[in-house]
């Protein structure tokens, strides 16, 4: 889909979406404007709270996360945390 829309010169931005996943199309992720507290602002989303993702430098700056649900349905093993 991604490789469609750039062929066809569809705009679009990806929100909601890990970094790490995204590989070369990092530059395609909206970006956050400030630092926020996740876990208060979401308190009542699902995001997952999980060490992969709090070792990385962009969560909570760039990334959300990864959803909770999707960790239980197919596990944490396919996401990289970006090490400062």
């Amino acid at each position: 889909s991604i490789n469609y829309c750039i062929k066809e010169k569809i705009p679009f931005q990806i929100d909601m979406f890990p970094i790490c996943i995204l590989k070369n199309y990092k530059y395609l992720s909206l970006k956050k404007k400030e630092k926020r507290d996740i876990d208060e602002i979401r308190a009542n989303e699902e995001i997952g709270n999980n060490m992969v993702c709090k070792t990385c430098s962009n969560y909570q700056i760039s990334c959300d996360g990864v959803w909770a649900s999707y960790i239980n349905e197919y596990g944490i093993s396919e996401f990289e945390p970006k090490e400062e």
